[in-house]
């Protein structure tokens, strides 16, 4: 029996109903198609958009919104090869503002151990990307950090993640949006559909976070932009074999600064 899983959905920025399928595919790496057409290889992806979200466009022009929190999914349980993505509407429904229900999806497609990173760290080096910092450590595992720098008083503001796929299970997938107040005047101005339900979603106040359905914790919005982070490096094939850590990071950034560290030599195939 083919293993297949679907998930459905309104995207965020569109606000149309999205459907994706994935499937089991044998040995290849993971690909992506939209509506039934051709299947492409996620190195064989280029970025469609970086603002507020990750897109990802096809080499038949189409594109993808929202990849990032389905493409966590996928890195946290190293997932390599062996899946077929087809997405069915211009989007990645948003289904519950992080990653819980596609790693609960995707977990019978995930391997004993994680697939071994086809990238590593070759050298020390910082990067700076406007307000955003980007360390790079070589090393013999998997580590990302966040450090999210916030002034507020409700919020741990690091996050860290050793490529366990237990720890990103129960600790990071579950990780919602969030936005202050202001933001959300923002993102409204910007496009962000009125679809986004409170339980999808962490609000910052002055002194403490609110939430519908389970309590948010201090150290949340760092997980999610942790979240984030691990996703906007799958698409370069990453988690690495090394060390990131990130101060400030944005999905622009990040993605402007993994291309640099490809170019200056300091992220090399394995």
């Amino acid at each position: 029996m083919t293993l297949q899983a679907t998930w459905a959905g309104v995207g965020l920025f569109t606000g149309e109903t999205c459907t994706v399928h994935v499937r089991a595919s044998g040995g290849a790496p993971v690909s992506l198609s939209v509506a039934g057409g051709e299947e492409f290889p996620l190195s064989a992806l280029s970025l469609a958009r970086t603002v507020l979200s990750t897109g990802v466009r096809l080499p038949t022009g189409a594109t993808v919104l929202t990849v990032e929190h389905l493409f966590a999914a996928l890195a946290g349980l190293g997932i390599r090869t062996g899946v077929t993505l087809d997405v069915v509407g211009p989007e990645i429904p948003l289904i519950d503002g992080c990653a819980r229900a596609f790693v609960t999806a995707l977990l019978p497609f995930a391997g004993p151990r994680p697939s071994r990173p086809s990238v590593r760290v070759a050298r020390l080096a910082t990067l700076a990307i406007d307000d955003s910092l980007y360390r790079f450590s070589p090393g013999d595992s998997v580590v990302v950090s966040v450090s999210f720098q916030s002034s507020n008083p409700a919020i741990v503001s690091d996050a860290r993640w050793e490529g366990s796929p237990h720890h990103f299970r129960t600790r990071i997938a579950g990780a919602r949006t969030f936005a202050t107040q202001e933001d959300l005047e923002k993102y409204a101005a910007r496009g962000v559909r009125a679809t986004l339900s409170p339980e999808q979603l962490v609000v910052i106040g002055p002194e403490r976070l609110f939430s519908a359905g389970e309590p948010a914790t201090a150290d949340e919005p760092a997980r999610h932009k942790l979240l984030d982070l691990i996703g906007d490096l799958y698409l370069h094939g990453g988690p690495f074999e090394g060390a990131i850590h990130a101060t400030r990071p944005g999905h622009a950034r990040t993605h402007e600064a993994i291309l640099r560290a490809f170019r200056e030599g300091i992220l090399l195939p394995r």
